[in-house]
Formats: structure tokens, C-alpha cells, sequence
């Protein structure tokens, strides 16, 4: 996989041709964070917290960063998939990262309209995103201050992980709770997504 800061034109031009399913991209591994309280962010470290579990650490690499972490870009991907689609919620800071591009110089006009609607649906997808991650800062802080007092002004990340460990139920379970509160229309639409054990990949014998 290549670095997202080396990825070339002829490479964008081939994900906008619709030639790859998406920008090359590995995900950098982020040692010895710390995490400020009460906001979360990361101290001495340019990322974040994924948006959506809120356990695992993620760089900006703009334009090509994450919001989502693995799983939980796993667990979007088998929600998509019952759509017919690579990605559902824009969980990747660009709109190739989310399957979605515009090809303005060969589009028609009711492609133009098309792509365009859709990029103000990704908008509006991004704010309820960014709502549910302000409220889950709040949710997370507090329940730490609870159990923890209010002495801390940060944390190690083994510190936070150890309270809210990174697995696929928990990304599964945030997920899920994520639609229903911001995407309701999803388990309206395919039932499924709302079976926390299908998302996280859980599977029985028969």
C-alpha cells in the first residue's frame, strides 16, 4: 500500500475513471499518544479519536485521512453491501475515500444533477457524524471522570483502551447505535443492520 501523500495524479485519475475502488492508503501506527481530557484529542499528535468508537487513534493525513478506524470502516462496509454500495456513511475525509466522485468533463447534465445531490447528501452525512462524536466525547469523559475523579487532565491511550477496549463488538455495538440515532432510516430500510453480532462479524454453527 502506498503512503496517502504519495499517491499520484494518474492514480486519482484512475479512481475517478472508476479504473480502482479507492485511494491506496495504510494507516500509520501511532505510539506512545496521550490523550487530553475533556476534549479527547490527541497531545503531541496530529489525528484524532475514530469518530465512531472513539478507541483508537487516527493521523491526519489530509486530504486522504480516516474518521473511522478498521473495524469500524469493516463494519460500515458490510452495512453498504446490503445497499449495493462500497461505503455507507463517509467515514474518509475525501470523497473518493467514500466512493463517490463526479467525472465533470464526461458527465451529462442529469449525471452533473446526480453527483451533485449526492455530495450534499455526503455533507449532511459528515455534520451527523460530527454530532454524534461531540456527544460521545461528552458521554465517554464523563462516565471516565466518574470512575477516575476529575484530577486527570490526560491519559496514556493503554490507559484508555484498557476502560474502552478497540474490538469488533464494540466498534459493531457504536456503530448501530450510531444509525439509530442519526441514520434511523437504515434499519427502516435493510432490517439487518440492526443485528449488532452480523456487524460484528459473529457467526454460529448450525
Amino acid at each position: 500500500m502506498l503512503d496517502p501523500m504519495d499517491v499520484s495524479p494518474e492514480t486519482i485519475e484512475a479512481v475517478l475513471n472508476g479504473m480502482r475502488p479507492s485511494i491506496p492508503y495504510a494507516e500509520p501506527e501511532m505510539q506512545d499518544v496521550h490523550i487530553e481530557l475533556p476534549s479527547l484529542s490527541l497531545i503531541g499528535q496530529s489525528g484524532w479519536l475514530c469518530h465512531v468508537c472513539l478507541r483508537v487513534p487516527l493521523a491526519d493525513r489530509r486530504p486522504w485521512s480516516w474518521f473511522g478506524c478498521e473495524r469500524c470502516r469493516g463494519v460500515d462496509v458490510r452495512v453498504a453491501s446490503l445497499f449495493g454500495g462500497r461505503r455507507l456513511l463517509p467515514l474518509g475525509q475525501h470523497s473518493i475515500m467514500n466512493g463517490l466522485s463526479i467525472d465533470i468533463h464526461n458527465s451529462t447534465d442529469l449525471q452533473a444533477q446526480a453527483g451533485a445531490d449526492q455530495m450534499v447528501a455526503m455533507s449532511s452525512a459528515w455534520q451527523g457524524l460530527d454530532r454524534w462524536h461531540e456527544h460521545q466525547i461528552r458521554i465517554h469523559v464523563a462516565q471516565w471522570r466518574e470512575e477516575h475523579g476529575d484530577d486527570d487532565e490526560s491519559v496514556t491511550l493503554t490507559q484508555w483502551q484498557e476502560r474502552y477496549p478497540p474490538d469488533s463488538m464494540a466498534s459493531a455495538m457504536n456503530y448501530a447505535t450510531l444509525l439509530d440515532n442519526h441514520f434511523p432510516w437504515v434499519f427502516e430500510a435493510a432490517p439487518q443492520a440492526s443485528d449488532v453480532l452480523w456487524l460484528a462479524g459473529v457467526q454460529f454453527d448450525e
